[in-house]
């Protein structure tokens, strides 16, 4: 069955008109009502189904706001980078911002509290900023000469940082695009793994 059936199926609206029709069903085999009983039992349905629309307004307002901080947030992201990062270093970040920005209309139409909508905007608002914080803050000399105990440079640890970044951000974009739940909950995984903490370099 598709997503859209079982959000409906799961709604408020349906779980308490079913209970009403329920009821209207109780009410006509025990003889309580016998006549119309087939336009009672679906418009107790109706009724129970209208008294609790979905939160669509409330929904798309508040993913609206979070749409919107991401986006303050990932141009605040890009004019750090641009002051502090070289040219090539500097263009890999900014493909990571824009498919950070492709995933944007899809994570609008995810419901409240869904983990890999959460897992990404963290990565917009936690991980990248504080990463590149922690990049920055190296000299450029150490950035490209000193050796870490694995024997890249922070350079080459940071680039490959956003490199796996930046694959599983659009694995995780064709995900939302085809509304493959397991696939995107893989990739959801993945990245909370992999980036749960700021890299240190």
């Amino acid at each position: 069955m598709p997503r859209a059936f079982w959000i409906w199926f799961y709604s408020t609206g349906n779980l308490l008109g079913s209970a009403l029709a329920l009821i209207g069903l109780g009410l006509y085999f025990t003889g309580l009502i016998d006549r119309w009983w087939w336009l009672i039992v679906p418009g107790l349905y109706l009724s129970g189904l209208l008294l609790m629309p979905p939160p669509l307004a409330g929904h798309a307002a508040a993913h609206a706001r979070v749409t919107e901080d991401m986006h303050v947030a990932l141009d605040d992201l890009i004019q750090r980078a641009r002051k502090g990062l070289g040219a090539e270093i500097g263009a890999s970040f900014e493909r990571i911002i824009e498919a950070l920005r492709d995933t944007l209309p899809y994570l609008e139409k995810r419901p409240t509290g869904d983990h890999a909508a959460f897992t990404v905007r963290q990565m917009a608002l936690d991980y990248l900023p504080a990463t590149l914080d922690n990049y920055l803050r190296l000299p450029r000399a150490y950035r490209g000469m000193h050796k870490l105990p694995d024997g890249r440079t922070p350079q080459q640890a940071f680039i490959a940082q956003l490199n796996t970044l930046d694959h599983e951000l659009r694995e995780t974009l064709t995900a939302l695009v085809s509304d493959d739940a397991q696939r995107l909950l893989a990739h959801g995984r993945f990245l909370e793994d992999r980036f749960a903490r700021p890299e240190q370099f």
